[in-house]
């Protein structure tokens, strides 16, 4: 994942040499994970879930157009661990968001103890 062009966008290359790398996200990309067999790359894109088919023929890096997986509201976006694939790249672990149980308000209760004593005087 990198920035150069002015936002992340995610690219494969051969390393140590990248001067030839191969731009695989076409709006933004974050958050990318290999599949275990290392022909997937999966990241990113804002709510949707993409996959990009690898073909490493010889010294050369290519990729056909990327697919949407799915796409949906989960918590970790930006930098954070989002996501991560299942051994057979069928399956994907998440944590989906739930915007109902987001904290809205949070009550801070000084001196509690004193008037639970008040309350409740020990014997």
């Amino acid at each position: 994942m990198s920035n150069e062009s002015g936002r992340p966008e995610i690219y494969v290359g051969h390393y140590p040499d990248l001067a030839r790398k191969v731009l695989l996200s076409t709006k933004g990309g974050t958050n990318p994970v290999w599949s275990h067999d290392g022909r997937e790359l999966f990241y990113r894109e804002g709510d949707a879930l993409i996959a990009a088919q690898i073909d490493r023929a010889g010294s050369e890096v290519h990729s056909p157009a990327a697919r949407r997986l799915f796409a949906g509201s989960f918590s970790g976006a930006g930098r954070d661990g989002t996501f991560d694939v299942a051994p057979d790249g069928q399956r994907f672990v998440m944590i989906k968001s739930d915007e109902a149980s987001t904290l809205r308000q949070l009550t801070v209760v000084h001196g509690w103890f004193d008037e639970l004593r008040r309350l409740a005087p020990p014997k």
